[in-house]
C-alpha cells in the first residue's frame, strides 16, 4: 500500500497527539517520539506490502479460473494476506 507523504504525516501526527494526551504516556522527547511513530508506521506498510506480493503469488497461478469464476480476486488476495499475517504473528 503506497500512502502518500502528506497522509503519513497527518497519521503520524494523530497517533502523537492521542499518546501525548494520555497522562500514562510519558513523552520525554517529542522529536524523537515523532520519528519513532512515523518508522513503525513505515515499517508496517512495508511488511503489508510483503504479504499482499505473498498472498498475489499464491494466487497467480489460478488468477484465471478465480476470474472466469466471477469471484473478488481482491478480496482472495486480503484473505490470503489475513492467513499469512496469522501465520507469521503480525497484526493487519
Amino acid at each position: 500500500m503506497n500512502v502518500s507523504r502528506k497522509h503519513l504525516d497527518y497519521l503520524t501526527f494523530q497517533i502523537y497527539r492521542t499518546l501525548k494526551e494520555n497522562p500514562r504516556v510519558p513523552i520525554l522527547n517529542a522529536d524523537l517520539t515523532v520519528a519513532v511513530i512515523r518508522s513503525q508506521i513505515v515499517e508496517n506498510l512495508r511488511i503489508e506490502q510483503e504479504l499482499e506480493k505473498e498472498a498475489e503469488a499464491m494466487l497467480k497461478s489460478h488468477r484465471r479460473e478465480i476470474i472466469e469464476q466471477g469471484a473478488d480476486y481482491r478480496k482472495l488476495v486480503r484473505e490470503g494476506m489475513k492467513t499469512l499475517a496469522r501465520k507469521k504473528g503480525f497484526t493487519l
